[in-house]
């Protein structure tokens, strides 16, 4: 059965990708036998998969991913990240400091301050966080 987009070629939320035997990737939904774009973006095959790469979207974590991320606020016990994802990341301080953490007399802002730059691993994610 045939694609009817060739790898890296635009596609708009609707449109039709490729039908028969090839499973839907991210961005994409399967009905009778059909796959569909539900994303702009550019079309991507691996073997029988077709997916479609968002031209824009938010970073969707996983745990263990390792992401880039910036400081956007220090709180009282840890910091607020920005990782590009629809909510912003939580960096306990606890997860960082190699000694015991002391919210009356640590000035976190002293470790990690707004604006800094950090890479992290993700420990776990869920859509309310």
């Amino acid at each position: 059965m045939p694609i009817f987009f060739e790898t890296r070629q635009l596609v708009t939320p609707g449109d039709l990708i490729a039908e028969g035997e090839y499973v839907a990737g991210e961005n994409t939904y399967k009905e009778n036998e059909k796959i569909y774009a539900s994303r702009l973006g550019l079309v991507e095959t691996e073997n029988k998969k077709v997916s479609v790469v968002a031209l824009k979207a938010f970073y969707i974590p996983k745990a263990e991913d390792i992401v880039i991320g910036t400081v956007v606020e220090v709180g009282f016990n840890g910091w607020t990240v920005d990782i590009n994802a629809p909510y912003s990341a939580i960096l306990r301080a606890g997860d960082v400091l190699s000694r015991p953490f002391r919210p009356q007399k640590d000035d976190l802002s002293q470790v990690l301050d707004m604006g800094d730059l950090i890479v992290a691993k993700v420990a776990s994610y869920d859509r309310t966080h």
